[in-house]
Parts: structure tokens; C-alpha cells; sequence
């Protein structure tokens, strides 16, 4: 009778325990989707690894582990962690693509993402093949288009040189999602900040401003005037007059300058007092006023803002790469620009350049994008420098490369969640 009673007991804890299972299920993803509103994706990857842990031991070959695995990988893409992320899509596409139901919206999302991905590996043919093929997935089941499934059309269509496709495209996306209920703020950052790229790429700085100062709004009102966030949107603006001024005035003092110098004040200020140590995007801010110092011809307040870039670094291993090619290029450009190296016989510029260039190339991690952002102008005052020095052949080389990379704009996705569900 003992082993009865304690058979049935035992019976009575796994049906209680069902619910109990899912009900974890449920909060872990609930957790991490509010962990990415926070910004805060570490803690989302957290969630989202013992989400998967849990889908498989419980139910294997279930849309509740198809879920956890794009979610997953949605996160490992922003954390630009390429391989673990398609791995993850693959596993996700296995799951959802073996159940009854067959093709949904969910995996149409996971295939789309998927060629944003090789898109950004360079595979442009394979990724423009996959982006389109969701597309008509998503179209079969009826479905309307998501702000994701344009985003990545839109992508796909810049680099393949099809401008009018690739405007039409963001402008849909932006459509798409201020009519989705419940809009996703990062998701309308991101969309704004890589449309502004697309229009600096291509000299369209009217537009490109207009989109980044819409994003500072909506920057606002996703996290405030005080984070992180908001200071990567004033950086962004000040970036895109500097570049505007570099077009018009390659050398003078930009137009504008007092404002675009109170634009990265504000933005170095907002991420030295965000928390116990500054945020990363200190280090543009100060780089970039360097620079500007440097135009200005303000050399002591270059100088010391190279010094604490240094600091910076020196706080922070993972940004000691990233501190050294932004103070090397200061340091280049003022050689270039002093009265020792006027005669073009100094070759101590050309060498600190191909340093940095050099170096932009392999920056770790969240810096990565940095390096990706400066190395037009890295290689453009090399190919200045070169034809000073009478190298007319090898600076035209140079400024050809310079030219399509600034062309090809180096696209904000970093640390930006597109979600598959």
C-alpha cells in the first residue's frame, strides 16, 4: 500500500510539475526579452542559454525549443559571435522546419537573419538569395512584412548597388514598425542609424542628419538624456558634420564646429559619469574631438585628449587597441600638418599611419565597428601624405581603396537584437 500511495505521489509531482516547467520556461524568455529593452544583453544571453538548456531536456522537437534557439542566436548576432550564431539558426530551422505546422512567420525571420549574416561576412549572392527567399515565405503564409524582414531587404539591396531598393526599403521597414503595436525602440535606432549611413555613404547629408536627429528622439525616450545610448546618437551626429565639413573643407576649421564640439562634450561627459567606469563610447567622443581640436588648431587640447584616450586604455584592456589607433592618427595628422614635415623628407607619418591601419583592422570585440568607421580616413591622409612625398601612383591606389570603403558604409548592427519571434 506504502508503494502505492508513494507511486501515486510521485505521479501527482510530475503532472504539478508540467506547469510549474513551463511557467520557468515562460519567465526566462519574459526576463531576457526585458533584458534587451535594458539594453542589457549579457543578462538576455544568460537567459536565453538556460531557455534552450530547457526546451531540450523538457520538450525536444517543440516549438517552445525552436523559440529559445532563434532567440538565442538573435543574440549572438548582435554580439557579432558569427559562427555560434548560425550554428544556432541551423538548429532552430532543423526544429521549427520538422514540426506539423511547418513553414511559419518565425522561420521565415530566422532565414532572413540568416543572410544578414552572411551578408555581413562579405557572401553577398548567398545572402541576398536568403533574404529574398524569407520574403517569399513570409508573403505565402500571408503575412505583412516586419520592420526586420525590410531591414535585412534593405541591407541587401545597399550592397548590391540598388539604391532606389535599398531606400524604399528602410522606408518601409520605418513604416512597418510605427505601425507594429507595441514598437521596439532599439529596433527604430537601428533602423535610423543605418539609413543615415546609407545617405552619408552617399554624400546625402540633409537626409542623413534628418534620420540621425529623429534618432536622438527616439534615443531619448528609450533610455533617457543621461545613458549611454543618447551619447552614441550625439557622437553619431557630430560624426556626420565632420564628415560633411570634410567633404567641403578638407582642412579648414568645419563649419559648425562650436556646435559639433558641445555635441561630443555632452556625449564624453554622459559616458564618464554613467557608472563606476566610463562606457566605451568614450572613446569616439574623445577622438573625435581631437581631431577637432586639431582643425581648429588647438594643439594642447589635442594633445591632452590623446592623453586621455591613453588613460582610457589603459583602464580598459579591451580598449588599449582601439586608444592607440585613434591617438596614433592624431599624432600622424599633426606630424603631417607641422612646419618638420612640410618638406615632405619626415617618413615618421607615413609609418605611424600604416600602424593604425594595421591595427583598425583586428580591433577586438565593441570596438571593432571603430575600427571599421575610421579606416577611410586613415587611408585617405595616407594617400594625402603619400602624394606629398611624390608616391603619385601608390596615394591613387590608396585613395581608390579609401573611396569604397566610405562607399561601403560600415553598418550600426553591432549589439542591435533583431528579433526572429
Amino acid at each position: 500500500m506504502a508503494a502505492v500511495g508513494q507511486g501515486f505521489l510521485s505521479s501527482v509531482g510530475r503532472i504539478a510539475g508540467r506547469p510549474a516547467r513551463q511557467y520557468r520556461w515562460t519567465t526566462l524568455i519574459g526576463l531576457a526579452e526585458a533584458a534587451i529593452a535594458k539594453r542589457r544583453l549579457a543578462e538576455a544571453d544568460e537567459q536565453l542559454a538556460e531557455a534552450v538548456a530547457f526546451a531540450r531536456a523538457e520538450w525536444p522537437a517543440s516549438p517552445r525549443l525552436g523559440e529559445s534557439l532563434a532567440r538565442l542566436a538573435d543574440i549572438r548576432a548582435a554580439f557579432e559571435r558569427t559562427d555560434d550564431a548560425l550554428r544556432l539558426y541551423g538548429q532552430a530551422i532543423a526544429v521549427l522546419g520538422s514540426l506539423p505546422a511547418g513553414i511559419n512567420s518565425t522561420l521565415a525571420h530566422i532565414v532572413s537573419n540568416l543572410g544578414r549574416l552572411f551578408l555581413l561576412k562579405g557572401e553577398r549572392s548567398k545572402a541576398e538569395a536568403l533574404v529574398s527567399a524569407a520574403l517569399a515565405l513570409q508573403r505565402k503564409l500571408g503575412v505583412p512584412d516586419t520592420p526586420v524582414l525590410k531591414f535585412n531587404l534593405a541591407l541587401a539591396a545597399a550592397e548590391a548597388r540598388r539604391e532606389h531598393d535599398a531606400h524604399r526599403a528602410f522606408n518601409e521597414a520605418i513604416g512597418a514598425l510605427e505601425r507594429q503595436a507595441g514598437a521596439r525602440d532599439l529596433l527604430g535606432i537601428a533602423l535610423h542609424d543605418n539609413f543615415a549611413l546609407l545617405c552619408q555613404s552617399r554624400g546625402r547629408h540633409d537626409d542623413a542628419e534628418g534620420l540621425l536627429r529623429r534618432c536622438l528622439i527616439l534615443r531619448q525616450e528609450a533610455a533617457g538624456p543621461r545613458h549611454p545610448i543618447y551619447a552614441a546618437g550625439l557622437i553619431n551626429l557630430a560624426r556626420l558634420q565632420l564628415d560633411r565639413s570634410r567633404v567641403e573643407n578638407a582642412r579648414g576649421i568645419p563649419p559648425g564646429a562650436d556646435e559639433i564640439e558641445a555635441l561630443l562634450w555632452q556625449a564624453a561627459d554622459i559616458c564618464k559619469r554613467h557608472g563606476e567606469r566610463p562606457t566605451a563610447g568614450l572613446l569616439p567622443a574623445l577622438y573625435y574631438q581631437a581631431r577637432l581640436a586639431q582643425r581648429r588648431g588647438h594643439g594642447d587640447d589635442s594633445r591632452v585628449l590623446c592623453a586621455q584616450l591613453l588613460d582610457f586604455g589603459d583602464s580598459d584592456r579591451s580598449a588599449a587597441d582601439a586608444a592607440e589607433v585613434a591617438t596614433l592618427h592624431v599624432l600622424a595628422c599633426e606630424q603631417m600638418h607641422s612646419a618638420e614635415s612640410t618638406g615632405g623628407g619626415d617618413a615618421d607619418p607615413e609609418r605611424i599611419l600604416r600602424r593604425a591601419i594595421a591595427l583598425a583592422d583586428r580591433l577586438p570585440g565593441a570596438h571593432r565597428a571603430f575600427g571599421r568607421e575610421i579606416k577611410p580616413d586613415l587611408l585617405s591622409d595616407l594617400a594625402i601624405l603619400l602624394g606629398a612625398l611624390g608616391r603619385s601612383a601608390e596615394a591613387e591606389r590608396v585613395a581608390t581603396k579609401a573611396s569604397e570603403l566610405m562607399r561601403s558604409p560600415a553598418w550600426a548592427v553591432s549589439r542591435h537584437v533583431f528579433p526572429s519571434v
